[in-house]
């Protein structure tokens, strides 16, 4: 959207407003904690898609940008001021940091349904199973520890609100980033004879850095400059 004012003969005022906006959801196929049964009911890292556990994420990303720019004629000179700003946001929810998954570890479960333990489940110590070759140990061990339901590892993630309270599993991760920008410069076109026009002006970028909007974020308590110094005398005392 814009509009374009002409204030006087030898001034114009010319403002442009733009939004952009960006989404991407994916609808998961599941909101609970993940049982992994290797070559059962693989998750979404493995070949077999058919079989795999997605979980749901969605993020946007609005971006509002205001544009205005002055046009003054005067005399032999077409002065020019303008300003560009850019407002960028970032909201976000997450399912996967949130769930547990648990699988079937063969090494951590020695004494249960492993090739040669010497204990329940081991072909040797049953009367009439054929044996089992050593390069052969996964493709028994995982089975049949999934046969029999065995769990021996849990990987879970926990994620902070900004009172120190955990997210409860199955709870979708909300967070929301932002950045700035600003620019504005100011020129001048002097045309001094019919042949000659001389060009000038000055330009000032301010681009902001990625913040959580919500305060859930880690910031530094030192500058860069500081920090530079202190590493600096620190390398000195040891020399």
């Amino acid at each position: 959207m814009g509009y374009t004012g002409v204030l006087r003969p030898s001034l114009i005022n010319n403002f442009r407003w733009g939004y952009t906006r960006q989404s991407i959801g994916s609808i998961g196929n599941s909101t609970q904690p993940f049982i992994h049964f290797r070559g059962l009911n693989d998750d979404s890292t493995s070949n077999n898609s058919s079989l795999a556990v997605t979980r749901t994420t969605a993020f946007q990303v609005p971006v509002h940008n205001f544009v205005d720019d002055v046009s003054w004629l005067k005399g032999k000179h077409t002065l020019q001021f303008g300003v560009n700003a850019a407002f960028i946001r970032n909201p976000r929810k997450q399912f996967p940091k949130l769930l547990q998954r648990r699988s079937h570890q063969r090494f951590l479960a020695a004494r249960c349904g492993n090739r040669q333990s010497g204990y329940l489940f081991d072909p040797a110590t049953v009367p009439g199973l054929p044996s089992v070759a050593s390069s052969f140990n996964n493709s028994y061990d995982y089975p049949l520890m999934t046969l029999i339901g065995s769990i021996t590892q849990v990987d879970a993630q926990y994620n902070y609100k900004r009172d120190g309270s955990t997210f409860a599993q199955g709870e979708p991760l909300p967070r929301k980033f932002a950045t700035d920008s600003y620019e504005f410069y100011a020129q001048d076109s002097w045309k001094v004879k019919s042949n000659l026009t001389i060009i000038y002006g000055l330009r000032y970028s301010l681009f902001s850095p990625p913040w959580e909007t919500g305060g859930l974020e880690v910031t530094p308590t030192m500058s860069l400059g500081s920090w530079f110094k202190r590493a600096r005398a620190s390398t000195r005392a040891r020399a």
